[in-house]
This record gives structure tokens, C-alpha cells and sequence, in this order.
């Protein structure tokens, strides 16, 4: 059972080493049995399986960079200026919509396999997501409400030796420079390579951002927060976030199949 919560408790939940990493809390609506975990499961993928289908119903565009044969960019030249970018707009925000139903599904079923194989309970199994979408700055949204499953990977291997040789906001960037080679490895599991200038580069620029609230901070004595606070990161991460949309795009995982045809509900 321990191997098993090792293999899959990223957050290190129970564990010592999961200590400082945040988890959102567990209350009577959050607290959830293993029947509460299938259907949750079923719900959250059946989303995710119609999200999907909308990003493969879009027309993408040839490219000129290292494009998937069935792949294509999201930006369309032929369209006018405002279609042009209003699709860009929607492509970039339902690809973080279709990654959170993911994430939530997949967490569901290990977490109902945890409980009813292995004995679990629900307090070892909290909330995955905090509401990303109330985010009041841009460090609110990495450091709580975004899922935290390799927060610790980040830290050890970006945040805390980076400062050694680049100073305190060298750890922000390491720990985000860490996340986007992750990130990038999984664009070249799709078979076309790296694409370090769009998807780490997106990473390092939401170091950036963290970087200048805090100095905003120290200098003024303002703080990132209310409605200003949530449309600062909103704006910021889709302004970025079209780049590594539109690389995952061209190379492929877009088009992706994600399961069988005869258990895709948006196919019937």
C-alpha cells in the first residue's frame, strides 16, 4: 500500500516530505467517498471528451514549422485580423479547460482505486484544483490554485539550487524553467523534437510575471489582489499561453487520440 501511495501521492500527502506543499482544503462539500470518485470520474472525462472534440473540430493551418502531418497552427492568416485572433483566443482558453478535466478525471479514478482496493480514505485524497479560475495574481494561481502534483520536483531540482549562482529570483525562474523542459519533453514524445522557444519559453515568462508582482510589491507597497489582481494573470497567460497552445498544435497533440472511438461519448 505504501508503494502504491509513493507511486501516486505526488503531493506527498501524509508524508514528510509533502510538507509546505499546498493542498486546498478538505471540507464536508470537497470530502468525497469512492461511489463520489467513479462518478465524478465518469463526469469530468465525459467533459474532457467533448472539450477534445471541440479543439479537433477547428480548421488548423499549414505551417511552416515543424508541423504533424494532421497538425496545423491555430493562427489562420487567411482570416480577417479579429476572426484571426478571436479563434486564437478560444483555441488557447479551452486547451487549459481540456487539461484541468483531464487531470481531474485521471485523479478521480486512482483516487477511487486508492479507496476501494488499497483502503484508503477521502482525507488522503483532497481537492486536486483550488478554483484556478478565482486567481488574484499570478503567484495565487502556480503557488495554490493550479494543481501542485510536481510542485516539489520543481523546488529541489529548479528553486533551490538556482539562487546559488542567480539570486532570489533566479529560484522563481528555476523552478519554472524545470516545469517547462517537463513540459517539453512531452512535445517530443510526439516525435518532432523540442520546441524550447514556445514551451519552456512560456514557463519562464510566468516566472516573470511572479518576479515583477513582488517587485511591484517591495516598491510600491501594493499587492496583487481584487478584480485587477484577477485579470492581470488572466490576460498574461493567455497573451503566452496562444505560443504553447499553438506549438502543441503543430506537433500534434491536439489531434491526439485520447481514447478508444467506441468509448468517445461525442462521437454518438
Amino acid at each position: 500500500m505504501n508503494a502504491f501511495d509513493l507511486a501516486f501521492n505526488a503531493r506527498g500527502i501524509g508524508w514528510n516530505w509533502g510538507r509546505g506543499i499546498y493542498v486546498p482544503p478538505s471540507t464536508a462539500s470537497t470530502r468525497k467517498g469512492p461511489v463520489d470518485f467513479i462518478v465524478g470520474h465518469v463526469t469530468t472525462q465525459t467533459f474532457f471528451d467533448f472539450i477534445l472534440f471541440a479543439q479537433q473540430s477547428w480548421v488548423l493551418s499549414p505551417s511552416k514549422y515543424p508541423t504533424h502531418r494532421h497538425g496545423g497552427t491555430i493562427f489562420n492568416p487567411a482570416l480577417p485580423p479579429l476572426r484571426r485572433y478571436g479563434k486564437v483566443v478560444a483555441m488557447t482558453f479551452i486547451c487549459p479547460l481540456g487539461l484541468c478535466t483531464s487531470f481531474q478525471a485521471t485523479y478521480y479514478l486512482i483516487g477511487f482505486i486508492a479507496m476501494t482496493v488499497f483502503g484508503q480514505v477521502a482525507e488522503q485524497w483532497p481537492p486536486l484544483f483550488d478554483e484556478p479560475w478565482m486567481a488574484t495574481s499570478l503567484g495565487d494561481f502556480w503557488g495554490m490554485r493550479w494543481h501542485q502534483v510536481f510542485k516539489r520536483s520543481f523546488i529541489v531540482c529548479g528553486a533551490k539550487p538556482a539562487p546559488r549562482f542567480f539570486g532570489r529570483a533566479g529560484g522563481v525562474l528555476g523552478a519554472f524553467f524545470i516545469s517547462g523542459i517537463m513540459h517539453d519533453f512531452d512535445v517530443w514524445g510526439a516525435g518532432l523534437g523540442t520546441e524550447l522557444s514556445s514551451v519552456t519559453f512560456f514557463f519562464l515568462m510566468m516566472g516573470v510575471g511572479c518576479i515583477l508582482e513582488v517587485v511591484l510589491r517591495e516598491k510600491t507597497g501594493l499587492k496583487v489582489q481584487g478584480p485587477w489582481g484577477w485579470l492581470w494573470p488572466m490576460v498574461w497567460m493567455f497573451f503566452w499561453g496562444c505560443w504553447i497552445v499553438d506549438a502543441w498544435s503543430r506537433r500534434g497533440l491536439i489531434i491526439s487520440k485520447m481514447s478508444a472511438d467506441g468509448a468517445c461519448p461525442s462521437l454518438y
